[in-house]
This record gives structure tokens, C-alpha cells and sequence, in this order.
């Protein structure tokens, strides 16, 4: 996520992966390594969680 220059990036990618992930139970290590908690809520909302 540190890689991606802008927030709708992040909020893209953690998306599309989300369904691919083994362990999601982790998945909130990659919403902390979101910049802002916007694209956290948004991403959360997305993925219904």
C-alpha cells in the first residue's frame, strides 16, 4: 500500500485482492497500511465487512 501514490489506488487494489487472500483474517493489516481512514471506511463498505 506504501507503493501506491494515491488513496484511490490503495482502495482498488485492497479490493481486488480481498477475494484472493488465504487469510483473511489478517486483512486489517492491509487497511493499516492505508493513508487516510476514509479510504479504510470506503474500502470496508465496498467489501461489505
Amino acid at each position: 500500500m506504501k507503493k501506491c501514490d494515491f488513496a484511490n489506488e490503495q482502495e482498488e487494489i485492497a479490493v481486488m485482492f480481498y477475494p484472493r487472500l488465504i487469510d483473511q483474517q489478517n486483512f486489517y493489516k492491509v487497511l493499516e497500511g492505508m493513508t487516510f481512514e476514509s479510504s479504510k471506511d470506503t474500502v470496508m463498505q465496498k467489501l461489505n465487512l
